[in-house]
């Protein structure tokens, strides 16, 4: 685990955000996403207003 992340239970339709910026995914510090897929592996899909990642 990195920095203050905790292990929770993530569900379809949560709202999360993320802590720090990757330029590859396009993704920004404090962006907000809804989860829309929580796969078996605990990976996520997720939309917000950056797209669907």
């Amino acid at each position: 685990m990195h920095g203050d992340q905790r292990r929770e239970r993530i569900s379809v339709g949560d709202r999360i955000a993320t802590h720090s910026n990757h330029r590859t995914l396009d993704v920004a510090n404090r962006d907000c996403w809804t989860v829309t897929v929580v796969g078996r592996n605990g990976a996520l899909k997720i939309r917000g207003s950056a797209g669907v990642r």
